[in-house]
Order: structure tokens, then C-alpha cells, then sequence
């Protein structure tokens, strides 16, 4: 059964956004509690290096708020900070409300994520996951290193719990997930499951904490329990196509990144193809699920990241020559309330 999540779609043709890697695309997020805005990476016109930009839907307002002299790999602002790390193992860290940047080179190879994760009032952490088989954890405010975490592959993305108690870690060791218990600075490896058949770039956990979702390069998407991991994870996709534009243009379907809504009751999961598509699925019913055409009609663009708006209204798609803000229709995404018989 098809659902139609998607209410009207709004676009911004002059917000750009650009990548450090082809096959790392989480270049997009949209922290703030105004649902309007967004921060994005694109490239410098007049020199070198990238900008992270704030652009406001609402307003049209678009202002930098970061210069690097590299074209970032992954980019993340939360907590009044904004970082972004790069193929020549980059980190550049800046608190918004000053004007001091922190740059340093971790010597890892590439730096493939960047996490930020607020343990307490006192506790910010960032996690860069890196080719060198490490995520290297920090404190954001002073950059100390607190430990390295070793995984068994190159590292392209991990996931914290919102209790701050697991870690989960994807990467290219085919089919792998790594999940680690945390207790105060220690990160103690608990499970190494072999799940699927490919590598894989993204992972993100549910609003409670109770379920976190991989995706692959295959296209596959699982859901897993938090408490019970071995247990048979729930196939959220393989590959679909949407209906039209006819899509032969397309060369492949990896899944290069999957959201979840951040609000409660909103069990929406969000995922990308490499080129055009964006789907929009129920958590709980994936036979309740939208296939979204986002680039222009029968034309193939790089899909560079999607996030979702704090309050779950929007969901925005970065392309390589657009952003686009998908307006959802908040009572069909109420999806988890359906399936249950509410």
C-alpha cells in the first residue's frame, strides 16, 4: 500500500551542495528549533575549500558560518557547534556563538563522519570515524582525545543511544555491525554481527532508543532491537523504484544515508539512492511507503544527505545543484499509532 507522506514540495535552487567523497553523502542537518532552517556544505566560488552555510526557507536568508580549505567529507552542527572533517584526515571544529576555528589533522587517512553526542550538562562528546579502523572520541569543547574505540574495518559512520549507553558502528567489512556498551569513558565491544552482504555507510537510532537502522550499499535497510541485537533484524528495504519519471538514468540504488524522524509518535524512516530518489517509509508497516522523485523531472542528481526538521514538518534533501524541503503530512506519519490499531 502506497502512502503519500509527502504534502507539497518547495525548492531552493541557489543553495548548492557539494562532496568530499562519492560515496559519503551526510552533508545536510537541521538542528535548530526553527523548522526553516538548515545547514549545508558547498563549494567556495572564489577560492579553494568549502563553506558551511545556514540558509532559512522562511526568509531566504543564506549566510556562511565556517570556512575550510578542504571540501569536507561529513559535516554535523549540534549544540552550538559546528564540525566537519575531510579525506586528508581534516577536523575543523567551531563554536557558533565565536569566532575562534580549531583545526587539526588526526592522521587517520580519511575521516568519514562526524558525531556529536551530549553525555551531560558537562559531558559533549565528538566521534570521528576514520579509515585507520578507529573512531576516535574527543571533548568537544577542549579537543582532547579520550580515547580511540578499535573496529575491525574502516569506519563510515556510528550511532550513539539517546540514554548515551550503546554505540553502533558500520563500515566496509562486508555485512558487519559493531555495537559497544558505554560506561563513562570506557567503550567495551559487546557484539560483531554478521547481518547482510555489503558494506555500509549509515546508521541512526529511533527517538527512544529502543531500535537502531543500517543501511547498505546494497540497498538493504534492517532494524535491530537495542537490547536484543542478535535477534533477527526486521528488512525495511531492498530496492524500490519510484513510478516516474522513468528512471533508466539512473546507475545504481545504494543506500548512502537513513534518518529517523527525531519526534516521538512521527515513525518515519528516511533513506537516500545514490542519484534523484528519496524514500519515506513507515517504521512499523513498510508496505506504507513513498518513493519521491527530488530532482528535476527526468534528470539524474547526486543526493548529498537528507535530514529532518527537530519538529518532524520537513524533510530536507540536499542535491548537488538544489535543496529541497519536502513538506510531510504529520497525520500519516503518525504510522507507528496506525500499525498498532490506535
Amino acid at each position: 500500500m502506497s502512502m503519500n507522506f509527502v504534502v507539497s514540495k518547495k525548492e531552493s535552487t541557489d543553495q548548492r551542495v557539494s562532496h568530499g567523497h562519492w560515496q559519503l553523502k551526510d552533508l545536510i542537518c537541521s538542528p535548530l528549533s526553527n523548522p526553516n532552517i538548515v545547514y549545508y556544505v558547498t563549494q567556495a566560488r572564489e577560492t579553494t575549500g568549502a563553506r558551511v552555510r545556514q540558509y532559512n526557507f522562511e526568509t531566504d536568508e543564506d549566510i556562511t558560518v565556517l570556512k575550510t580549505l578542504y571540501q569536507p567529507t561529513a559535516m554535523t552542527v549540534q549544540h552550538d557547534y559546528v564540525v566537519t572533517v575531510g579525506v586528508e584526515s581534516e577536523l575543523t571544529v567551531k563554536n557558533l556563538s565565536q569566532a575562534e576555528v580549531h583545526e587539526r589533522r588526526l592522521q587517520c587517512l580519511i575521516n568519514n563522519a562526524c558525531v556529536i553526542h551530549k553525555h551531560d550538562e558537562d559531558d559533549l562528546r565528538l566521534l570521528v570515524c576514520t579509515n585507520g579502523q578507529k573512531i576516535k572520541v574527543f571533548d568537544l569543547c577542549s579537543l582532547q582525545l579520550l580515547c580511540d574505540i578499535r573496529v575491525g574495518t574502516q569506519v563510515n559512520h556510528c550511532a550513539v543511544s539517546p540514554d548515551g549507553k550503546t554505540l553502533v558502528a558500520v563500515g566496509d567489512q562486508l555485512g558487519h555491525v559493531y555495537i559497544y556498551s558505554i560506561e563513562n569513558f570506557q567503550y567495551t565491544q559487546q557484539h560483531d554481527l554478521k547481518v547482510h552482504d555489503d558494506c555500509a555507510f549509515s546508521c541512526c537510532f529511533t527517538p527512544s532508543g529502543d531500535h537502531f537502522l543500517i543501511a547498505a550499499q546494497d540497498g538493504t535497510v534492517l532494524s535491530f532491537e537495542t537490547k536484543n541485537p542478535k535477534a533477527r533484524p526486521r528488512v525495511l528495504n531492498h530496492r524500490w523504484w519510484p513510478s516516474s519519471p522513468q528512471p533508466s538514468i539512473l546507475t545504481d540504488k545504494c543506500c548512502r544515508v537513513v534518518k529517523y524522524s527525531p519526534k516521538f509518535g512521527i515513525d518515519l524512516v528516511a533513506f537516500t539512492e545514490t542519484k534523484s530518489v528519496v524514500h519515506i517509509m513507515c517504521m512499523w508497516d513498510t508496505t506504507q511507503h513513498q518513493a519521491v522523485w527530488v530532482a528535476p523531472e527526468n534528470v539524474g542528481k547526486d543526493v548529498q544527505g537528507i535530514c529532518f526538521s527537530t519538529d518532524a514538518e520537513y524533510l530536507y534533501v540536499a542535491l548537488e545543484d538544489r535543496i529541497v524541503q519536502l513538506s510531510l503530512n504529520l497525520l500519516a506519519c503518525r504510522c507507528g499509532l496506525v500499525a498498532l490499531g490506535c
